[in-house]
């Protein structure tokens, strides 16, 4: 098997479980695989497909946490 396929099958299982699990993390870790899959199809050796995972995985993990704390913020003050 491919390991750009592998990546999207592990992606959309994260995916297709974030929706049974309270919180929304394991998203982030579903398009991380996703964009590793994405490296894996263009050819990069599999420590590139392993930076992608983690950088995207971490960017979005930070930018949903910043972005729910302001919401957080704002009902708190109604």
């Amino acid at each position: 098997m491919d390991a750009w396929l592998t990546w999207v099958i592990l992606g959309l299982a994260l995916m297709g479980f974030e929706m049974i699990t309270p919180g929304f993390v394991i998203m982030w870790f579903g398009v991380g695989a996703l964009m590793a899959a994405l490296v894996a199809y263009l050819g990069f050796p599999i420590t590139v497909q392993l930076l992608s995972l983690i950088l995207t995985t971490v960017v979005l993990l930070v930018c949903s946490r910043s972005l729910a704390a302001k919401v957080r913020g704002r009902e708190r003050g109604k």
